[in-house]
């Protein structure tokens, strides 16, 4: 089958009277690459060390290697009682990870959407819905968490927990066979889909029961060169699995469909915003609150009109790292104005012409573009009839230049008040590392040494400008983006102002999705931004030969 209208048009069959569905991958889904990436969130929040998954996992080896012959599935209760006998915790503490875990289910498992469209349809047609799954879990838990994602009004539940039978052997398909005999139903009526190939798809088909592979969402983006290079990149001891796995929930969610080359990057801007922008910036605004929380830092300035978007983003992840933290705006336009000549060297290196004006030295040599009044009586006072009478020679500007300076010097002093005065108190500036005035930039802007000479150079004021270095880390690699999307030779695909504005719908969405699904959690990541920088320097995508001529 190739799409999902193949699979409701199969189901809609009269010859189909009962549709049975995997849980795990199948109805739900984790946000994280791998299962036992839960387990070690688990036992992050009960304070184990990063030995605790090998720990976890051994534990469940044992209870299997332990269980009887007669038995084909282990309880939950099993494995937590091989951990107690083996290592060294306390009744307290095996109490303690084993509810957490099981709270770690129940909050991050949620429904898939493309598989919970063909339960509703299967229910909607009549025909009777069935859950058949190999888990330890317990039958109130697992009925629990299918509540809570809507995945109601299904026939039967059928797990290995509850009837010691199995998929993978085959018995708990025979159980199914024999119940539903009883109704009337043949084998050949059933239709079973799920995950896994040998005890969803080959097993059932061998008992005569129709059976379709559901592929898992993780399997799908492995087959896109996209992900399994971004996933290179990405450390299991960091936290960034749980952003991959956000990314690959919201991008590969069809199970009929593969991804074999970048054909998504190319045309699907969802898709590269979730995969690689959208998880970029998150991991770097939690960096920016961790950061300011441990430097004791209470507030965060975003200059003139800039960061918008990460503003944002900030104000949502903040509310989970350090709510306590402030966000305010300032307007330094003014100051930059006056300020950009202490960073202009031009004098040093380009003698100006004695024939040019005083004002065009002023505004293209020392970078003052607002002529004053006090500026043009100082020019008078210099000997000069007006601002537009020529410079001269080097002897007359040079005792120009320090007058100036001079005036340079007593207006970034103002300028720095008023920019206090639109801060709030003044005694938010009086104790070190107290603020960070902070500036979302582009490359080759002339506003970072201006914010940090307003500030960092002043006794009264503690500045911090870790942020406005590190920010270049993020910026070039996400300009690289946009010049790659700018540069594709595609005819359909540009790169307009409503593309920019979906990229940020899209950055935002997929923030909040984040944040709501973790939420106290996020503090406990190591989620790591350069990983992904680092990925998108080096080189993301790998394209025809044709696309990589255009991007030169």
């Amino acid at each position: 089958m190739d799409n999902l209208q193949e699979l409701k048009n199969y189901i809609s069959s009269s010859k189909i009277k009962v549709v049975s569905f995997d849980i795990f991958d199948t109805l739900l889904i984790r946000p994280c690459i791998y299962p036992t990436d839960i387990l070690m969130l688990g036992g992050k929040k009960c304070s184990q060390t990063s030995h605790y998954l090998n720990i976890r996992q051994t534990s469940e080896r044992l209870a299997r290697k332990n269980q009887t012959i007669n038995d084909e599935e282990i309880l939950y209760s099993d494995i937590y009682r091989e951990m107690a006998d083996k290592y060294d915790f306390s009744d307290e503490e095996i109490h303690k990870l084993s509810e957490t875990e099981l709270q770690c289910e129940y909050d991050y498992l949620t429904a898939r959407p493309s598989v919970k469209e063909i339960f509703d349809y299967a229910l909607q047609l009549g025909k009777k819905v069935i859950i058949a799954s190999d888990i330890y879990l317990s039958y109130d838990f697992i009925e629990k968490v299918l509540k809570k994602n809507g995945y109601e009004g299904y026939y039967k539940l059928y797990l290995s927990s509850e009837y010691n039978l199995t998929k993978s052997s085959g018995r708990l398909f025979s159980r199914i066979i024999a119940d539903f005999e009883k109704e009337g139903v043949k084998p050949e009526e059933i239709l079973h889909m799920g995950d896994n190939e040998n005890s969803d798809v080959n097993i059932p088909k061998r008992k005569g029961i129709n059976a379709v592979h559901v592929k898992r969402i993780e399997a799908l983006a492995h087959t896109d060169n996209t992900f399994r290079r971004l996933e290179m990149f990405s450390e299991r001891n960091c936290a960034n699995t749980f952003l991959l796995g956000c990314s690959v929930n919201m991008t590969y969610d069809e199970p009929m469909k593969e991804h074999c080359r970048e054909e998504r990057f190319v045309s699907d801007l969802a898709a590269v915003t979730n995969i690689v922008i959208a998880p970029l910036f998150v991991s770097y605004a939690k960096l920016i609150a961790a950061s300011c929380k441990k430097s004791g830092v209470n507030t965060i300035y975003f200059v003139n009109n800039e960061g918008v978007l990460l503003e944002k983003i900030l104000s949502e992840v903040k509310k989970y790292v350090y709510g306590q933290l402030k966000i305010k705006r300032i307007d330094i336009t003014k100051a930059v104005n006056i300020a950009k000549s202490s960073f202009i060297k031009n004098i040093n290196s380009k003698i100006p012409s004695p024939y040019i004006s005083v004002i065009s030295f002023i505004r293209d040599y020392m970078g003052i573009s607002e002529i004053d009044d006090e500026l043009k009586a100082i020019v008078m006072n210099h000997g000069y009839a007006s601002v537009n009478y020529p410079l001269g020679g080097i002897e007359k500007w040079c005792t120009l230049v320090d007058q100036l300076n001079a005036y340079i010097s007593r207006n970034l002093a103002k300028c720095r008040d008023e920019i206090i005065g639109q801060c709030g108190k003044k005694s938010v500036f009086y104790t070190d590392k107290c603020v960070d005035v902070f500036e979302k930039l582009f490359c080759g802007s002339s506003t970072v040494p201006v914010v940090y000479s307003l500030f960092s150079d002043s006794t009264h004021i503690g500045c911090d400008n870790r942020y406005l270095i590190s920010l270049g880390k993020i910026h070039r690699p996400i300009l690289k983006i946009k010049e790659i999307l700018r540069n594709i030779a595609d005819e359909d695909f540009s790169i307009t102002d409503e593309n920019y504005a979906l990229i940020r719908k899209n950055i935002i969405s997929y923030t909040e999705y984040f944040c709501e699904m973790f939420k106290d959690a996020i503090p406990l990541m190591d989620l790591n931004a350069f990983q992904y920088i680092e990925f998108i320097k080096i080189g993301m995508y790998e394209f025809p030969d044709f696309v990589l001529k255009n991007i030169g």
